[in-house]
């Protein structure tokens, strides 16, 4: 029988909040139309995709640095890369906490690569594909206009 293996409840409830505090002007995931009804707007996608469709551009060189400083333990300047709201809802050490969960359950990184971005208001999402020995990560990585990182989503995860 297959073992499953889940993010524990924390880190979810920790990266809902940071959904919050990514897009404080804007209520993504519902609006209303002209006669008031509410509806729903896109919602960001979990599918992957080519990576030869992603150009490089700086907010994908601000969120490859992210998790490149985050996958070699460098906690502290993964965090200096963050704008203020998320330095103070994601300290050092909540990152620290978050990513050991992550490579406790699928082992070391091998690679990270950005597989897709999308736009929303002045943000960027950059999705990020995280290897790992033992399975693989599907990351958005919210960067503002100031390459700064205001965000930070674990999609899914899959174990191999």
């Amino acid at each position: 029988m297959m073992k499953l293996h889940r993010i524990p409840l924390f880190a979810c409830l920790l990266l809902g909040l940071f959904y919050l505090t990514s897009c404080t002007e804007s209520k993504p995931s519902i609006s209303a139309d002209q006669d008031g009804k509410v509806v729903e707007v896109e919602k960001p996608s979990t599918e992957p995709v080519s990576a030869a469709t992603v150009e490089e551009t700086p907010e994908t060189k601000a969120a490859d640095k992210f998790l490149a400083e985050t996958a070699a333990g460098n906690y502290e300047n993964a965090v200096a890369l963050c704008d203020e709201t998320m330095k103070e809802a994601m300290p050092a050490e909540m990152l620290k906490k978050i990513w050991t969960e992550l490579t406790t359950q699928f082992g070391k990184s091998t690679g990270i690569q950005a597989i897709k971005t999308e736009k929303v208001l002045e943000y960027i999402r950059v999705h990020a594909e995280c290897r790992f020995e033992k399975g693989r990560a599907v990351l958005m990585v919210v960067v503002d206009k100031d390459m700064k990182i205001s965000g930070l989503f674990i999609l899914s995860v899959d174990q191999e």
